[in-house]
């Protein structure tokens, strides 16, 4: 992590929205995790291969977060679990990693359970995030990367106010072997 930031922020553990609950994982809630990704693993195996590779048994998905908690600590990644505000039940994550505290900037990236797509549930949960990052962590920027084909990735990115800043060719490949374009989004401080 560049620029690593080494005193103690005082920051929230939850962000509590309209409809949604972003929190920080816990221990013990690896089941949760588990049966979110594998729920919506055609989907992940795409877009965050990564995640589901470390994902792949309940032991897994505990042992990763735990690691989100030790990370969250040290500031280096913000791992929140998308939480329905009615039924208290996991439908997504998302994450705020790749920080440079020099500038700050960090990259967010994020997932919800198909069963919530196209709800304006993820739109809350990046909302939140955003101010989480650009309001509490006191960041300059924030961005994200999408598959220039993953669409519904591409509106909430607009809906909540990142600029498409360029298109990197051939930058990603999936598990199928296919090579990729990302598009780069940047949400600045000052809009």
């Amino acid at each position: 992590m560049a620029g690593k930031k080494n005193y103690l922020l005082k920051i929230d553990t939850a962000l509590i929205g309209r409809r949604i609950v972003l929190r920080r994982f816990r221990e013990n809630e690896g089941k949760a995790l588990y049966e979110l990704i594998r729920d919506n693993s055609t989907f992940i195996e795409d877009y965050l291969p990564v995640t589901l590779k470390q994902n792949s048994t309940k032991a897994d998905s505990e042992y990763y977060i735990r690691q989100s908690i030790i990370a969250w600590l040290n500031n280096d990644a913000y791992t929140f679990g998308i939480w329905d505000a009615k039924t208290a039940g996991l439908i997504g994550m998302i994450k705020i990693f790749h920080i440079d505290w020099r500038v700050p900037i960090g990259e967010i990236a994020f997932f919800i359970d198909h069963d919530f797509s196209g709800t304006g549930l993820l739109t809350e949960a990046l909302t939140l995030a955003c101010y989480f990052a650009l309001e509490e962590l006191r960041m300059n920027r924030s961005f994200l990367r999408s598959a220039a084909d993953n669409y519904g990735c591409l509106r909430v990115a607009r809906k909540c106010g990142f600029l498409r800043e360029g298109v990197l060719r051939n930058d990603f490949r999936t598990e199928a072997g296919i090579l990729i374009d990302t598009v780069i989004f940047g949400l600045p401080k000052n809009t």
